[in-house]
């Protein structure tokens, strides 16, 4: 797990989802990142390659996003597709 800050990057800047890619040693098209906040981390990681799934636990997600999902355990099946 990388977080913005230990990188020295703020997100939604792409190159904070880049350098956790590069210094895992995997291709940003193979990585997906599940945050909380739609602009910063689905729309960041989404900038820099990476797929991302909105973790939408009160329900606020943007019309029209498919994305989402309201808690962890909601996400395996999603990572199978």
């Amino acid at each position: 797990m990388f977080t913005a800050g230990a990188l020295g990057l703020r997100k939604p800047d792409p190159r904070a989802f880049l350098t956790a890619c590069e210094r895992l040693d995997v291709p940003p098209g193979s990585v997906v990142s599940v945050g909380d906040e739609f602009e910063v981390d689905v729309l960041g990681a989404r900038a820099a390659g990476l797929a991302a799934v909105l973790l939408d636990r009160d329900g606020t997600a943007p019309a029209g996003e498919t994305a989402v999902i309201r808690s962890l355990a909601e996400l395996p099946p999603l990572l199978v597709r």
